[in-house]
């Protein structure tokens, strides 16, 4: 929705801005690491089919960003990374498309 971001797609990597598309099937390795000197706002919506779990997988491509350990855990996958929180970032008095 806003800013850049590096999209790394089964183990490819494609430079996203502002409202490009990316549909990823199921079961699709995928990541996405924020670029740029502002912020990266990105909206995501998803849908787990067929009984099938979620699997947060290790990947030397993002493993700055990414988890530590595979794991189908979302508790354990984010346990580095801050909690979000709903409101306005604190880095930006105003948002680009309020």
């Amino acid at each position: 929705m806003s800013g850049t971001c590096l999209l790394v797609i089964e183990g490819q990597e494609r430079e996203l801005r502002a409202w490009d598309f990316v549909d990823c099937p199921a079961c699709t390795r995928h990541a996405f690491i924020g670029t740029g000197d502002g912020q990266c706002a990105i909206f995501m919506a998803g849908a787990w089919r067929d009984g099938r779990s979620i699997l947060y997988p290790r990947s030397e491509a993002v493993a700055h960003a990414g988890v530590e350990a595979e794991t189908p855990s979302p508790a354990e996958a984010y346990a580095r990374f801050n909690h979000w929180r709903v409101g306005r970032p604190d880095a930006s008095p105003r948002l680009p498309w309020a």
